[in-house]
């Protein structure tokens, strides 16, 4: 990271590449440079495809909260018809009824339709492709051990194999939280500890990923259920899920290293 290459004052008051240079050179030989991870030939473009899904679905979403706030705003009461929830077939019929009176605002709610119908048809591709992509080979067999993990779905697992690539890279659990956000950023001095919240240094696609999937795995796992409950009593459960996003990347990480399916521990009596 560029930010962790060390810096006088004065290289960061005039900033000039032979200086850059220089500084660079001597963190090299200082030994103060860490090597990058170099992402799998093979898997990087899967990751990009998986990237790519990411970044269309945060469009379909624009897209149906500008329709409803153009039904608001309107006083459409279309708004409270549950298959707007679901964004229904028979909702969609719906909606481009309305755009069959000519004006401004038929316009605008028939061009935001066909914007959202073709955004919708290239995740549905996007979609496709993927799944064709894991059925088999090594991508197969890692995202079909990662679904055995409540809480694990087909997006979470294509998002966790494109992303983390080689579980060994990581050799230890703490190492695998810091890459993944879960952990605090500190201010401490001498026998003063601080915590300062959640780490704004983090891979942001895994770490939202991992927390959705926990608030999932909480709701089908007895045992995270169990220690979310025990962890909200003295905590807000904004920060309580963040520890069971940490569980779950334990969890992640023993099936994969060990390449044997999650099976849930049995209660005792």
């Amino acid at each position: 990271h560029a930010a962790d290459v060390p810096t006088s004052d004065k290289e960061r008051r005039q900033k000039e590449d032979a200086r850059d240079s220089r500084k660079l050179a001597r963190s090299l030989e200082n030994g103060e440079l860490r090597p990058i991870h170099i992402p799998d030939p093979g898997i990087e473009p899967l990751r990009s495809l998986c990237r790519l899904r990411g970044r269309s679905t945060p469009h379909i979403h624009r897209l149906k909260n500008r329709i409803k706030g153009h039904l608001k705003y309107y006083g459409i009461p279309m708004l409270e018809d549950s298959a707007y929830r679901r964004w229904s077939g028979p909702f969609i019929a719906r909606l481009q009824a309305l755009c069959s009176e000519p004006g401004p605002r038929s316009d605008y709610l028939s061009i935001t339709l066909d914007a959202l119908r073709e955004e919708s048809s290239r995740l549905a591709l996007i979609t496709r492709k993927l799944r064709a992509h894991c059925r088999e080979g090594e991508a197969a067999r890692i995202t079909n051990l990662l679904r055995t993990i409540p809480g694990i779905g087909p997006k979470t697992a294509f998002t966790l194999y494109t992303e983390l690539q080689e579980i060994g890279r990581f050799p230890n659990l703490d190492k695998l939280d810091s890459f993944l956000g879960l952990i605090p950023s500190t201010d401490s001095s001498g026998e003063n500890e601080k915590a300062t919240g959640i780490t704004p240094r983090t891979n942001c696609r895994m770490r939202a990923l991992l927390i959705e999937a926990s608030w999932v795995a909480i709701r089908h796992d007895p045992e995270l259920l169990r220690a979310f409950s025990e962890l909200s009593r003295r905590m807000k459960k904004q920060a309580a899920i963040v520890r069971i996003a940490r569980k779950l990347a334990a969890r992640v990480a023993y099936v994969w290293r060990t390449g044997t399916p999650y099976k849930p521990a049995v209660p005792t009596d």
